[in-house]
């Protein structure tokens, strides 16, 4: 999953999300499309496409 510096499909790519890598989901963006995540393991932050978590 592409870890992006803001919510938007044509913004920069800073990072990617191994399927089942477990994210800390810190807010989601005004239309719901998008979630602002933390890497736990390396504490980096950036946004990715809604839908693509899950709660655990």
């Amino acid at each position: 999953m592409s870890l992006r510096a803001e919510p938007s499909v044509d913004a920069e790519r800073v990072g990617g999300i191994e399927y089942n890598s477990k994210i800390v989901i810190l807010e989601d963006s005004n239309d719901g499309k998008w979630q602002r995540v933390m890497l736990p393991w390396n504490q980096q932050e950036g946004w990715v496409k809604g839908g693509n978590t899950k709660k655990v």
